[in-house]
């Protein structure tokens, strides 16, 4: 005589699931455009994949809050301000929403490039003695946007000269062309959080005798013609 029992077994997986492939601590350079999806799985321990379940929120600098991303602004972010962006990952069980997997990373966004420099004319053409304020128009802005115009430096290389002086602010309100030639005036700025990163311009400024009016003509008495 054989008695027989037939039991049900059900088999889920309600455990976290696994998220890899989230990055460490990164550094970024300002205006950086990144997909915040490329490399991040997930799949549940029996192995089902759960890539399209993956949700990013992203804290940006000055913020308090995380804010969903959508798929699209995920697989292209802009990193558009300075400072640490906080970028949350995370993935629920579907058969067991409670079993949630979060991962954070940080990416710091920094300005390390050469500034822009601007206002800075190619060539000039002067006479003897006339006069410029050469810092007039002229500026520098870091790629993020910060004025950084005070750091500008300026030096001059005068006709004849092999090497350039720098010149003091009082000099730059009104440097006086005295002598006939080329001068050569370069403009130089560097990035603060990288002095490494400089920019530099060079102005040609063509400096010619000019014309004596006959009141400034030296006078010759007939006896010296001879």
């Amino acid at each position: 005589k054989v008695t027989k029992v037939t039991g049900k077994v059900t088999v889920r997986d309600t455990k976290k699931p696994k998220l890899t492939g989230v990055p460490t601590k990164r550094n970024l350079e300002y205006n950086t455009v990144r997909n915040l999806r490329s490399g991040i799985k997930a799949k549940l321990v029996s192995g089902k994949n759960l890539d399209s379940k993956i949700v990013v929120k992203v804290r940006v600098p000055g913020s308090g809050n995380y804010v969903k991303l959508s798929s699209k602004t995920a697989n292209s972010y802009r990193f558009d301000k300075l400072g640490t962006y906080y970028v949350q990952y995370s993935v629920a069980n579907p058969y067991n929403k409670k079993a949630v997997t979060i991962k954070t990373t940080t990416f710091v966004v920094r300005d390390t490039k050469a500034p822009n420099l601007l206002g800075v004319a190619a060539a000039k053409t002067l006479e003897s003695n006339d006069s410029l304020d050469l810092k007039a128009g002229v500026t520098a802005k870091l790629v993020s946007g910060a004025d950084v115009s005070s750091g500008i430096v300026i030096k001059v290389k005068v006709p004849g000269a092999q090497d350039y002086v720098a010149l003091t602010a009082e000099q730059l309100k009104k440097y006086v062309f005295e002598k006939p030639g080329v001068y050569m005036v370069e403009y130089s700025v560097a990035n603060p959080g990288n002095v490494q990163a400089v920019t530099k311009k060079v102005m040609t400024v063509t400096v010619s005798l000019g014309q004596i009016s006959p009141d400034d003509a030296p006078k010759v008495t007939p006896d010296e013609w001879k």
